[in-house]
């Protein structure tokens, strides 16, 4: 079996939106305890107004700076990115910047694998090249109503480091096992009345 585990990126991103939705500022700060802020902004290029980047990815560029652009807090960060809003949005500073067509994720789901218990899944995604990438997620419950009603939602489970695999059968086999080892080390092998 070909898998093997990466650390999952310790990142942390913000957005901005201008007033009319036409620009972002994306603030990026690659390690929660240190690291700086980096910016850089996506302009709608789109006819009409602006949709969400995941919505319309064809009608967004992204504009990265030529020199880094960062701030060491995120007030720091907004504030610099803000200032700059107006005229990333006029074009006014494409000089300024190396223009790409916004690239969203390349990932795509290709299957689920329900935990016998109903209490954990894992979701195999398909990246470009023959990797696939194994997410592990846990039904817990968000809190309990004066009803007597409780709200349930899944949760990343182990998010602190990735699984992934060279095809999808072995992502499979990974899968089922490390929800069994998920299922005993967190005691969620059996079901849970909903």
């Amino acid at each position: 079996m070909s898998v093997w585990h990466e650390t999952a990126p310790s990142e942390i991103n913000h957005a901005l939106l201008s007033a009319d939705g036409r620009v972002r500022a994306v603030i990026r700060r690659r390690d929660h305890f240190g690291g700086r802020n980096t910016i850089h902004f996506r302009r709608w290029q789109g006819a009409g107004s602006p949709v969400s980047p995941r919505l319309a990815a064809n009608d967004w560029a992204e504009l990265w700076p030529r020199q880094e652009m960062s701030a060491d807090t995120l007030n720091a960060a907004q504030a610099r990115a803000r200032a700059l809003m107006e005229q990333v949005g006029a074009g006014e500073t494409d000089d300024q910047f190396e223009i790409k067509p916004y690239a969203p994720l390349k990932r795509k789901q290709v299957t689920e694998i329900e935990h016998p218990s109903g209490t954990l899944k894992a979701i195999i995604f398909a990246w470009p090249g023959n990797k696939y990438e194994v997410r592990y997620f846990v039904h817990e419950m968000l809190g309990a109503w004066p009803d007597g009603s409780k709200e349930w939602d899944w949760w990343i489970a182990r998010g602190d480091w990735l699984t992934f695999a060279s095809d999808l059968p072995d992502a499979e086999a990974i899968a089922r096992i490390e929800l069994e080892e998920l299922a005993s080390a967190e005691g969620r092998g059996r079901k849970i009345d909903t």
